[in-house]
């Protein structure tokens, strides 16, 4: 997933990937919604969730496209950890968007089916402007 939760633009490195994505036939996906916090899911379930908050995503799969998407404000997510132990967290709004996005994959879902509106990124823009925002 790339998301415009990060100063509102796309990250360019996404911060998950579901299997699918990558030509693997399996319910699983990592996330790194926060630098070094890295979560792995194995045959994941949503077991709850509330709230909506609306807010903008992108995706390694539809390059140089946002789409603004509501999403759960808060879900509880269980499954298998990559070693195979069950685990269960609560997610809040941008993480609970991460994992809502790359769990959307494996149920062949893409964000732009959920987008209210869709528009296009000028990569060299965006570029521009994290060479900007690193000075």
């Amino acid at each position: 997933m790339q998301t415009g939760g990060r100063g509102n633009r796309p990250d360019p490195d996404g911060v998950g990937l579901a299997a699918p994505q990558v030509g693997i036939l399996r319910r699983m996906f990592v996330a790194e919604p926060e630098p070094d916090e890295v979560y792995y899911f194995v045959d994941p379930e949503i077991v709850s969730q509330e709230g909506e908050i609306e807010g903008d995503e992108g995706c390694l799969s539809v390059p140089e496209m946002v789409g603004t998407v509501i999403r759960p404000e808060k879900i509880t997510i269980r499954g298998l950890d990559r070693d195979g132990n069950p685990q269960e967290h609560t997610f809040e709004e941008f993480r609970a968007r991460v994992m809502c996005h790359e769990y959307d994959h494996l149920e062949v879902i893409l964000y732009p089916d959920k987008a209210s509106k869709m528009f296009r990124v000028d990569p060299d823009a965006q570029q521009e402007q994290e060479q900007e925002d690193e000075q």
